[in-house]
C-alpha cells in the first residue's frame, strides 16, 4: 500500500469498511474485478492476518498479472 486506503466488504466505496489500512501494509492479492462503474478493485488479505475483503485499486502498487474474480 503506498498510501493509507479502507478495506471494503465489497468492489465499491459505499460498501462498509471493514479497517483502515495503513500506508506500507502489504495486501495479498487473490483475485480483481470491475465494478458497475468500471473502477478495478482487489480482491485479497492483509498480509499477516486472517482478515479478507476489496481494496480499490488506487491505493495499491501491483505487479503482474491477477485473475479475474469468479462468483
Amino acid at each position: 500500500m503506498y498510501k493509507t486506503d479502507n478495506l471494503k466488504a465489497g468492489p465499491y466505496a459505499a460498501c462498509k469498511t471493514l479497517k483502515v489500512v495503513p500506508t506500507g501494509t502489504k495486501f495479498w492479492i487473490w483475485c480483481r474485478t470491475h465494478n458497475a462503474y468500471n473502477n478495478l478493485w482487489f480482491y485479497g488479505r492483509i498480509a499477516g492476518t486472517d482478515t479478507t475483503g476489496w481494496m480499490y485499486a488506487g491505493g495499491l502498487r501491483t505487479w503482474g498479472t491477477t485473475e479475474e474474480c469468479t462468483k
